[in-house]
């Protein structure tokens, strides 16, 4: 019994190193992708302090196409039609957070005297603005060997008399890029915002 036991573990003392070099030769699993941050937009010009005073407005559903849902932006060639995703990585919050963010800071900014907060800190009883988004596209295009950012969404926003108003917000911004290749992310993120600053 105890040659046996003594068998087993030489057995194993040698067929360790042989395992951990045969896992060493395996292929591992790829990078995970780079994740970068849209930077906030720059705030309106700036208004009376008591602009919006006694208002409420709350930033309520913003939703994405499915061209716009998820964390990777999505590349578009004009010429042929064909999609891809952006290989320099990918948004560190999914487009309906980014959005919702610059929802809240440029009402914020625009109307310094009102109360500005998401759905889930809605002040009870208060009477109150809901802004909404819808996100149909948000996508990089190449055209022409440019890029550009494009950018098309409607906001709804329903006012305490309940009558919803819509209105519709594109953009079409220039993203430099080295000839023949993707823009770099930070260029990416900089044109991103600026779309984003049209959600006033």
């Amino acid at each position: 019994m105890k040659n046996d036991y003594r068998a087993l573990t030489a057995a194993l003392v040698l067929a360790l190193p042989l395992a951990q070099g045969c896992a060493s030769l395996l292929p591992r699993g790829a990078p995970p992708a780079a994740r970068f941050v849209v930077p906030d937009a720059p705030p309106p010009e700036p208004a009376a302090p008591d602009a919006g005073k006694g208002e409420t407005f709350v930033v309520g559903k913003v939703r994405a196409s499915r061209e716009a849902d998820g964390r990777a932006i999505r590349t578009v060639d004009a010429a042929t039609g064909r999609s891809a995703f952006f290989s320099g990585g990918e948004l560190v919050s999914p487009p309906e957070a980014v959005a919702s963010r610059h929802l809240r800071r440029a009402l914020a900014a625009a109307r310094p005297g009102a109360v500005v907060c998401d759905a889930s800190l809605v002040p009870s009883g208060a009477a109150r603005t809901l802004v909404e988004c819808w996100i149909e596209e948000f996508r990089l295009v190449r055209k022409d060997g440019a890029w550009r950012f494009a950018f098309d969404a409607t906001l709804y926003e329903t006012p305490p008399s309940g009558e919803t108003a819509c209105r519709r917000v594109t953009a079409d911004i220039p993203v430099a890029a080295e000839s023949g290749r993707e823009p770099a992310a930070p260029a990416v993120t900089a044109a991103i915002a600026k779309a984003l600053a049209q959600l006033r």
